[in-house]
This record gives structure tokens, sequence and C-alpha cells, in this order.
């Protein structure tokens, strides 16, 4: 549940791992002690799911949508959840992200098409993003990837994309602090 008061996405959002059952399922009582575990530090403010940590790519449709059901269910009164939008095509995230505020999340993480690196189309990132936000309802972050890659953003892309109506924030995912 987002905070009243002031801007709610300030802090700390601790990274989440997707734990698997033998099986291939998701297990469902690591994942939820998973989420207990590492928001108890005071400091955390909310945890991303469904992203590169969380196993994305391995998940279904409906497994992304439990992850974040189960993100709610656990910590959702006292934390926030960003749930990660990460999709080649703009309705499967458009899909996606509907999904995740159906199942409760808090702010949307919007990453780039990955096949985009090769031939990135300044108009079609801007238009995945609106499209995901005017579908969802949901606040939105910006993902951001190596700012020395094929995969981030120019700067004017990047001005474009952080005045869309819903962007609240960007998570700089490069590990290049200095360039960035």
């Amino acid at each position: 549940m987002i905070p009243a008061g002031e801007h709610p996405f300030r802090g700390i959002y601790a990274a989440t791992l997707t734990p698997f059952l033998p099986d291939g399922s998701i297990d469902e009582d690591t994942l939820h002690a998973h989420f207990l575990s590492v928001t108890a530090e005071p400091s955390i403010v909310g945890i991303p799911c469904n992203g590169h940590a969380g196993e994305c790519f391995l998940l279904s449709h409906e497994e992304r949508r439990r992850v974040t059901e189960l993100a709610r269910q656990t910590i959702g009164d006292t934390h926030i959840i960003v749930c990660g939008i990460l999709a080649e095509s703009t309705e499967e995230a458009t899909a996606h992200a509907v999904d995740a505020a159906e199942a409760g999340a808090d702010v949307a993480l919007v990453f780039p098409p990955f096949s985009w690196a090769l031939s990135q189309d300044d108009t079609m990132a801007v238009t995945h993003h609106r499209r995901v936000d005017e579908a969802s309802g949901l606040p939105m972050m910006l993902y951001q990837a190596g700012v020395s890659s094929k995969l981030a953003y120019t700067q004017d892309v990047l001005a474009s994309l952080s005045v869309l109506p819903g962007v609240v924030g960007i998570k700089e995912g490069s590990w290049e602090s200095n360039a960035y």
C-alpha cells in the first residue's frame, strides 16, 4: 500500500528472487518467507518483484501475476510493491501491467524490450511506455539499462519518457553511476 503524505517512492527497494520447487513450480512458502526477510530491515520501503533477479523470463503469465499477489498478501500493507514489466511486445507488456495492477502492485517497473538493442526506435520506446502507462493506470518507473550499452536510452528518449504522466522514477540499472 502506498503511504499517504510525501512522495512515496523515496528510499531503498530490496530486489527479490523467485524460488522454485523441484518440479519447476513457484515455492510459495519460501517466497513468502523471502519477502518478509528482505523487508525486515526498517530502511527498506519496498520490493521489486518479477524483475531479472526474480526469474521473470522463466515465469508464465499466470506465475508473474501470482508472485505479485503473494507480495501484496505478504507485505503489501507495509511496503511498496514494484512489479517488473518485461516483454518483447507492447501488447504483452500491457497485459502484464494490467495483471500487475489487478494483483495489487503499486508501481510498474517497465523494462525496454531487449530486441530493441540493435535497432532502437525512439518513437517506439515512448509509444511502448505510453501504452503500458495507459493500460494499467499504475505509476511507472523507467528501467535505464547500461548507459554505455545499446540498451540505454539516449538523453533525448529518456527526457521524452520522463515526462509521461505516470512516470515517478527511474531505476538506473547500469552499475555505471559515474557515467550515469
